[in-house]
């Protein structure tokens, strides 16, 4: 199925599950600095640099559902 009609007809869910990922990578940065052990800046940096990396892909897919 083509995302062009999703992102048009169901803009809001579109953007939640854009932002759902981005909080599982925040979560998963907040368990390794509080559990494992990581520095908090290492794990920072970690969580930082894969919600670039979603929000550059999910603008991509945006685009080129256009």
């Amino acid at each position: 199925m083509p995302l062009d009609p999703v992102l048009r007809d169901h803009p809001k869910l579109c953007a939640f599950l854009a932002l759902l990922p981005m909080m599982v990578l925040w979560a998963i940065a907040r368990l390794l600095y509080t559990d494992h052990g990581v520095p908090g800046s290492l794990a920072l940096f970690a969580a930082i640099f894969a919600s670039a990396v979603w929000l550059l892909a999910c603008a991509h897919w945006a685009i080129e559902a256009q």
